[in-house]
C-alpha cells in the first residue's frame, strides 16, 4: 500500500474482505450489512466502516458482555471504545481502529439480536442467510408534528445566526468557523424538513453552501453569514411561517446592520 488516499480507502476495502470472509463463515453471525456513508453512496476515500450485524439471539449475550473479543478473533484491535448509547435494543457497540500501514482504520461495530433485525433504507447488503426486512424511508410527518418540527428548526437557525455574529464581532476565529458550520447544520436541518416532510437522522448529509475554503476575514465571515442568513430567510417564507417570526426575523435584519458597521 502507498500513502495516497486511494491507497488508504484500498487498504479499508481489503479490510472489509478480511473481516467479512471470517463473518460468513460463523454460524453466529445470520446477516451482514454497511451502514453510514457508505451504505448511503456517499462514501469518499476516507469513510471509514459502519458495519452491523445479526446474531443468532441465544449467541448474542456473551458478544455484548465482551465484544472486544468477538473484534480481535477476526482481526487485532489497536484501540477499542465501548459506547453503550450507541448499541441498538438488546445490542452491542463497539468503535475500534485496527493497524494499517498507511494509519489506523476505524471500524463502527453493531451487534443486533437476529430475531428483531432490521437493516435502515440506505444500507448496503453484504449478505444473508436469514431475511433482514429493510425499512421503509421515513414517512411525512403527520401535518402538526411537522409544523411543530419547522418551528423548532426555525428558532435554533434564527438563535445560531445572531450567536454567530457575536462571535464575527468578537474575532475569534476559530470560534467563529465552529459556529458557521452549525449554523449550515441549522439551516440545513430547516431545508431537509421542508424537502422531505420528515426530520433527519443524525448522520444525514445537511450541508447547505459553506465555501470550500474556509474564511478568514472579517469580511469574509459576514459573507458567509449573510448568504446562509439569506437561505433561511428564504425556507421560512417557503414553510409559510413567516408572520409567526416575523418579529425574530425583523431583529436578525437590526443584527445584520450591526455586523456591517
Amino acid at each position: 500500500m502507498d500513502g495516497r488516499p486511494d491507497g488508504y480507502a484500498a487498504e479499508r476495502d481489503a479490510l472489509l474482505a478480511t473481516v467479512l470472509a471470517v463473518v460468513q463463515r460463523d454460524p453466529r453471525v445470520t446477516a451482514a450489512w454497511l451502514a453510514g456513508s457508505i451504505g448511503r453512496g456517499s462514501a469518499d476515500r476516507w469513510s471509514d466502516l459502519d458495519l452491523w450485524l445479526a446474531i443468532e439471539d441465544r449467541e448474542l449475550p456473551a458478544i455484548v458482555a465482551d465484544p472486544v473479543a468477538f473484534v480481535n478473533a477476526i482481526v487485532p484491535v489497536t484501540m477499542a471504545i465501548r459506547a453503550p448509547q450507541n448499541a441498538p435494543p438488546q445490542g452491542a457497540y463497539l468503535l475500534t481502529w485496527i493497524d494499517g500501514e498507511i494509519g489506523p482504520q476505524q471500524i463502527d461495530w453493531y451487534w443486533q439480536p437476529a430475531s428483531t433485525a432490521t437493516r435502515g433504507p440506505q444500507t448496503r447488503l453484504l449478505f444473508e442467510r436469514v431475511p433482514v426486512p429493510r425499512l421503509p424511508v421515513a414517512a411525512r410527518l403527520p401535518e402538526r408534528e411537522l409544523e411543530a418540527a419547522l418551528d423548532a428548526a426555525i428558532r435554533n437557525a434564527l438563535l445560531m445566526a445572531f450567536i454567530t455574529g457575536k462571535h464575527i464581532h468578537r474575532g475569534n476565529q476559530w470560534a467563529v468557523v465552529r459556529h458557521l458550520e452549525q449554523l449550515d447544520r441549522c439551516a440545513g436541518t430547516l431545508k431537509w424538513l421542508l424537502t422531505h416532510g420528515y426530520s433527519p437522522a443524525f448522520d444525514d448529509r445537511l450541508a447547505t453552501g459553506l465555501p470550500v475554503a474556509i474564511p478568514v476575514t472579517p469580511e469574509e465571515y459576514r459573507t458567509v453569514w449573510r448568504s446562509l442568513v439569506r437561505g433561511i430567510r428564504a425556507r421560512i417564507e417557503q414553510s409559510g411561517r413567516s408572520e409567526g417570526f416575523g418579529p425574530a426575523s425583523e431583529s436578525l435584519q437590526v443584527w445584520e446592520r450591526t455586523l456591517a458597521d
